[in-house]
């Protein structure tokens, strides 16, 4: 993931993960086993237009009449993209998914962030999260 990323490949990365992800919906294989399916994506991807195309295409081929799908994008790329993170959001909400951010909380600025971009969830970083026995 690390050479995707200095070169500049997630986008290709995510499109092909999420074709495995629609495939596998499409057919309904284990949906109701499965629960609700989240896919992290990288923040990457957002800046390239033929990618946000082709995902908005995708989600509407899919059968929506059950989707029980999450896009999670860290907080850190919601940070640094605040205009594309929106625009992603309302793309996948458009479709009936649901919007999460991931890694949340290490920012100084966090607090803001849930007010300028409010997700439908977020995830903790493991950072902040103390196991007491």
């Amino acid at each position: 993931m690390p050479m995707a990323l200095r070169h500049h490949l997630m986008a290709e990365v995510d499109r092909a993960l999420l074709s495995l992800v629609f495939a596998m919906l499409n057919a309904r294989v284990a949906v109701g086993e499965m629960g609700r399916l989240a896919v992290n994506m990288s923040s990457q991807s957002l800046d390239d237009a033929g990618f946000m195309q082709w995902l908005d295409e995708a989600l509407e081929r899919l059968d929506r009449s059950d989707l029980n799908l999450s896009f999670e994008l860290a907080e850190y790329g919601c940070a640094s993209q605040p205009a594309l993170a929106r625009k992603f959001a309302e793309l996948v909400r458009k479709h009936r998914a649901r919007f999460g951010i991931d890694h949340f909380g290490l920012a100084p600025d966090s607090l803001q962030l849930l007010r300028d971009l409010p997700p439908d969830y977020i995830k903790l970083d493991a950072g902040l999260v103390v196991i007491v026995t």
